[in-house]
């Protein structure tokens, strides 16, 4: 949390948002003043530039996937884990066995490889 943001596709977004303004807008005449012309660059790049804030989004999303799941499909998943726990250890351990920090795994891809 280094003022960083975790906004996911705001530069592309801002991107798409300017050039649809742009296409609504007749053109601007160019600004001659190289002061001018500086300033407007860095106006237009501080727009694409991702806030400073969290993005809670990403949370939100999966709060409600968290709420749409039924009781029947959790009761499944913990059927799973239990019949593959063993598959499932050791995607966080080395080859001694033991617990790896640097062993990530993304969740939503974990239940494809079983």
């Amino acid at each position: 949390m280094q003022g960083e943001g975790h906004w996911q596709d705001w530069e592309k977004k801002k991107l798409e948002e300017l050039r649809a303004a742009q296409l609504r807008r007749p053109m601007k005449k160019k600004a001659k003043n190289t002061q001018l012309r500086k300033k407007k660059e860095e106006d237009e790049a501080n727009i694409i530039k991702p806030p400073s804030w969290f993005d809670l989004s990403p949370l939100l999303a999966a709060f409600q996937k968290y709420v749409a799941v039924t009781s029947e499909s959790m009761a499944l998943f913990a059927q799973e884990v239990q019949k593959s726990r063993k598959k499932i250890i050791q995607l966080f351990t080395n080859e001694n066995g033991e617990m790896d920090d640097n062993l990530k795994q993304d969740l939503n891809t974990l239940g494809t490889g079983f």
